[in-house]
């Protein structure tokens, strides 16, 4: 009796496997929630905690005003009051303050037609195509799409990592420089806006 409930259960999985994978998940979310009903008989204690939330720099190009918002982890440019926003790269020689720094260039994500031009570039060095496939699985299996950035009083978008990219950097670090007085590309660094002090829920153990 058993192994004809076995197989059905198996004939059930491999020819319905969503609803049969459903059905589980309804089961766990029904054990879990007795779970918590017994050791919260009144419900789970939810409480507020203050957090630190990271901050970047962000750059509106109808109007060149360049504003501070949360750091963007899924969607870059960000959408904030009715404008599209770019992570803007500011640069100092001295404190960050307001009128002590600069921009340096703006970054998005790049689109998918943008990663698949990165891909083929970088697998142009391949010896093997175990190489280049392996180049493919590390662009695509990251976090975050790969960067673009545009530079100041230009159209053009680059790759961050790319050759071109790389020495369009290096070229705007040396025009920062010139920009500041008394600096250096030792003096040079990033600005990073302070941290927001805000408020999430948490569950009192």
């Amino acid at each position: 009796m058993l192994d004809n409930i076995r197989e059905k259960i198996v004939s059930f999985k491999e020819d319905k496997p969503g609803i049969f994978f459903g059905i589980i998940g309804l089961v766990v979310l029904l054990a879990f929630g007795r779970l918590v009903m017994l050791f919260f008989p009144g419900g789970p204690d939810i409480k507020t905690a203050t957090v630190q939330f990271a901050q970047d720099y962000y750059y509106d190009p109808d109007t060149e005003v360049i504003s501070i918002a949360d750091v963007a982890l899924k969607e870059l440019p960000i959408e904030k009051d009715g404008k599209t926003l770019y992570r803007a790269v500011m640069y100092s020689c001295s404190d960050c303050s307001e009128g002590n720094r600069k921009l340096g260039w703006i970054e998005r994500f790049a689109s998918q037609g943008e990663i698949e031009e990165y891909i083929t570039l970088l697998q142009q060095d391949a010896a093997t195509d175990e190489d280049a496939e392996r180049i493919r699985n590390e662009v695509e299996n990251v976090i975050t799409p790969p960067i673009m950035f545009q530079l100041p009083g230009e159209d053009a978008w680059y790759h961050r990592r790319s050759d071109q990219g790389k020495e369009k950097i290096r070229n705007r670090k040396d025009a920062l420089v010139d920009e500041f007085p008394n600096c250096s590309r030792r003096k040079l660094k990033r600005c990073t806006p302070p941290t927001r002090e805000g408020q999430v829920k948490t569950t009192a153990k």
